[in-house]
């Protein structure tokens, strides 16, 4: 926690030294001469007025998404349940029979938990459909690795990128970043449509052993840390995702409905909004 605390600190010192050394020359430029005295004051009016972040078409609710960011990260690590050695041995046995036979009936958890579980690895597919065509241009922090970073961690991953990034409403197609071809596929989000369908029939009508997969569900998430957490990290990557998708509807100029219809069904509204958004314009 202290780690990606301090370099979520670092990025924004250096975002703000980057800005400083910008005005710096600016200013000498306009003024050409290399006297401090004269220069001084100008820079400082110049430096006050200068934004940490560069200005896009719009920015983000930064704010809203460092605190998140922070805040799921105090609570996971110091007031979420399932804190002792024993409730962490059968979070290890639960990631071992996810990782191995999570459909099967002899998994102990409930399908409720499976959904949410198998959940994490739809979204961050979708938020890299949606972050990384924006990514190349006019940003200060590459968005492949924290996209990367979100497939394992969720939120705590992804989450500084979107505080941190600028939006660009206006990307042609030969200006995606990065590793956003394979997200411009229709076959991948219809792949990811197919494997949300699924989980959603699962969890409400998946073979389970136990006596009552919601209320065995709710049980899990008050003495599970892993369950708790990752309904947490499920429900914020879903709430967080209202934002970068109006964003991507801007860029494709879309006119149907808004970004709140879609993202109304977690999962599978964002996952359908892949399968139908139209490709990225050619020219502006």
């Amino acid at each position: 926690m202290v780690v990606m605390a301090l370099a979520l600190c670092c990025s924004v010192t250096g975002l703000r030294s980057t800005s400083l050394r910008r005005v710096l020359r600016r200013s000498k430029t306009r003024e050409g001469g290399d006297d401090l005295s004269t220069r001084l004051p100008l820079l400082l009016r110049d430096a006050s007025s200068q934004p940490v972040f560069e200005a896009g078409e719009a920015a983000p609710p930064r704010l809203a998404y460092l605190g998140l960011w922070l805040g799921l990260l105090i609570y996971a690590f110091s007031l979420a349940p399932g804190g002792s050695d024993a409730s962490g041995i059968v979070d290890a046995e639960i990631i071992k029979t996810m990782i191995s036979t999570p459909f099967e009936a002899s998994n102990p958890s409930s399908p409720v938990f499976t959904f949410i579980f198998n959940a994490l690895g739809i979204l961050p597919a979708v938020y890299a459909s949606l972050l990384l065509p924006g990514s190349k241009l006019g940003q200060r922090l590459p968005a492949l690795p924290f996209v990367l970073g979100s497939f394992a961690l969720g939120f705590f991953g992804v989450g500084p990128y979107l505080g941190l990034r600028n939006k660009r409403e206006s990307v042609l197609d030969s200006e995606r970043g990065r590793g956003s071809i394979l997200f411009e596929f229709k076959g991948t989000s219809l792949v990811l449509l197919g494997f949300a369908l699924y989980l959603i029939y699962f969890a409400v009508n998946g073979t389970y052993a136990g006596a009552d997969r919601w209320s065995d569900y709710v049980a899990l998430f008050s003495s599970s840390r892993l369950a708790h957490v990752s309904t947490i990290d499920f429900s914020i990557l879903s709430l967080a995702m209202l934002d970068p998708l109006g964003e991507d509807m801007k860029r494709r100029n879309w006119s149907g409905p808004k970004a709140e219809v879609f993202c109304a069904v977690p999962v599978l509204g964002p996952c359908l909004w892949l399968l139908v958004r139209p490709s990225l314009p050619t020219t502006r």
